[in-house]
């Protein structure tokens, strides 16, 4: 879970703090909702987390270049140095990540501290100082002398336009399974699960992240041994669809065996007239494929995981969501991170879960004003307490 992200000339922020311990005493809070006006900066603290997950992917899917990455990400107008903290735990462990760009959008610097024999402490630090690549290692990162040599002729080959966790990312790709994490220890393969199973879910978009569920909620093609878990989502998205719309009865599973895959697709089942239908759930309406697509990332989250949704009532109508975030997301063991503009979300809301985007600034609701339980922090919202709203003018689109 994150306990706190910070931005610096990213997007629209030229600096922010998303604190996601605020009421908790360090701890990470499970759940964090996100509100402003239109163009705030909401989709922006996702964006940095797609960021950091796209960056560890240069050398293995994405193709991109570290540096093109932060030449796009960059906020307009500014000169000084681009740079994204992302201070986490995995489980029982913590740890803080830090890549930094120059106003050329040059990497010059990228820090992992995590916990080595239960006390943080750096894992590497590579930085630039003037024309000079300086690397600094633990002396447990490495398990043998002949293994960090090779990683240092990849950093000479190929840091700046790519990270280090990137590099190591290519290398768990290539090798047999298990031997990365026999030559690098200080938990630095953990870590790099950690960050390939954040889910994070866009509207329109693929979703990001492993998760409990790596395949299509709607249709696409599995080894054969991975049928159960494909079967197993579908009876999980049959009950939460079923008990979010009252004509939906369940979802049908539709499988094909071709060799050693299996073909699959869900299918939504409504009740019409005491007659059944089956509609493939790729086709249904967009409410219906809303939830399905975001099923994943409340799942994971539910279940221990991490997981961010951008313009979470997408499609959904306000009392289904409600119905989600009283009913489905009550003790959730992860970290849900969702930006909204759904304000009936703020009835129940723990108040500290809540901040609002504006001016640059990213701020937990009690910092802002004071809040009780008797309040109805959505009224209050509404009434520009907390700010943060939009404030359009008329137009007469006729004249």
């Amino acid at each position: 879970m994150f306990r706190r992200i910070v931005v610096d000339n990213f997007k629209s922020f030229e600096h922010a703090e998303f604190n996601l311990t605020e009421g908790n005493v360090g701890r990470a809070n499970n759940m964090a909702l996100l509100f402003g006006a239109n163009g705030g900066g909401k989709s922006n603290i996702m964006h940095s987390v797609v960021f950091l997950k796209e960056s560890i992917e240069t050398l293995t899917t994405s193709g991109n270049k570290v540096g093109k990455m932060a030449e796009k990400a960059r906020r307009w107008g500014s000169e000084g140095n681009m740079a994204l903290t992302f201070t986490f735990t995995n489980g029982a462990e913590d740890g803080e990540y830090v890549m930094e760009f120059d106003s050329d959008n040059n990497l010059i610097r990228e820090k992992l501290d995590y916990t080595i024999n239960k006390n943080t402490g750096n894992i590497f630090d590579i930085h630039v100082d003037g024309e000079t690549r300086e690397c600094e290692f633990s002396r447990q990162l490495f398990k043998t002398s002949v293994y960090r040599d090779i990683i240092e002729n990849e950093i000479n080959k190929r840091w700046g336009d790519h990270t280090l966790l990137a590099i190591l990312s290519r290398e768990i790709a290539e090798s047999k399974p298990g031997y990365t994490a026999e030559m690098i220890g200080t938990g630095v393969v953990g870590v790099l699960q950690y960050f390939d199973q954040i889910r994070v879910c866009r509207p329109c978009m693929e979703s990001m992240g492993t998760g409990l569920f790596k395949y299509n909620p709607f249709e696409g093609i599995a080894p054969k041994e991975d049928a159960q878990i494909v079967k197993k989502f579908a009876d999980v998205a049959g009950f939460f669809i079923s008990s979010t719309y009252d004509d939906i009865t369940g979802l049908e599973l539709s499988t094909w065996i071709n060799g050693d895959d299996m073909h699959y697709r869900m299918n939504v089942v409504r009740e019409y007239g005491g007659k059944k239908y089956l509609c493939p759930a790729k086709e249904e309406c967009s409410g219906v494929k809303e939830a399905l697509r975001i099923l994943p990332a409340l799942m994971y989250c539910a279940n221990g995981g991490t997981a961010l949704v951008d313009n979470i009532e997408f499609g959904l109508h306000e009392s289904v969501l409600k119905n989600i975030f009283d009913n489905c997301l009550a003790g959730i063991s992860g970290q849900l991170i969702a930006a909204s503009t759904a304000t009936i979300l703020l009835e129940n809301s723990n108040p500290h879960h809540v901040f609002v985007v504006r001016d640059g600034c990213i701020t937990p609701f009690p910092q802002i004003e004071r809040t009780q339980k008797n309040h109805n922090n959505r009224n209050r919202y509404l009434k520009g307490v907390f700010g943060a709203l939009p404030e359009p003018a008329p137009v007469d689109l006729c004249e």
